[in-house]
């Protein structure tokens, strides 16, 4: 019985890779239908922004490691993964307190102004998911945020962990939440601004 397309090969997957937005490159991908993502330890952003196009063909992505796999949950593209989001992970993803984009090679997690969501970010899910990722730099957007709480700091921290060796940057962050995070001297661990 038919088993459908073979995953795409090594060299078709590096190639990919190597400039995920040639159209030749992505046709190939797409006609595969799947790839074999597993030795991927991280995907660059460049990749995820790809990835994150609605112009960009369809394919999967299956037995990816587990940052990288949270990763495309995360950015939203759960489409692309072999497996559907488990229960838990369907749960944190329903609660996510923020949404990814991607600029160039420059993560952008831009921050829910929703109070119910703030407390969400103690779960490892939303900060795990940065190791999985490539990146000249993560973005943190603030703009909707009038203060931070402990739990934000605490997941701050380690998104800038998870993220290394990128550097972290917290954005258009409103004058209150500039001086929380300089009151901790958080300035010396990520750029605020």
């Amino acid at each position: 019985m038919p088993e459908g397309p073979a995953p795409a090969s090594a060299a078709v997957f590096t190639g990919w890779l190597a400039a995920p937005s040639d159209p030749a490159r992505l046709a190939a991908l797409a006609e595969a239908g799947t790839i074999q993502a597993s030795s991927l330890d991280r995907l660059p952003a460049r990749v995820l922004g790809v990835l994150l196009d609605p112009l960009t063909p369809r394919f999967r992505f299956r037995a990816s490691r587990p940052a990288v796999r949270a990763a495309l949950l995360i950015a939203g593209l759960a489409a692309r993964c072999e497996e559907a989001a488990n229960g838990e992970e369907q749960r944190d993803l329903d609660q996510q307190p923020f949404v990814v984009r991607v600029v160039g090679d420059e993560v952008i997690a831009e921050l829910s102004g929703s109070p119910d969501r703030r407390n969400s970010f103690g779960q490892p899910f939303y900060h795990q998911w940065a190791s999985g990722i490539t990146a000249g730099a993560l973005a943190v957007d603030c703009h909707r945020l009038d203060h931070i709480n402990s739990v934000m700091i605490a997941w701050l921290l380690q998104l800038a962990q998870s993220s290394k060796p990128a550097k972290l940057h917290v954005r258009r962050a409103k004058a209150q939440v500039v001086t929380q995070l300089k009151q901790l001297r958080l300035d010396h661990l990520m750029q605020i601004g």
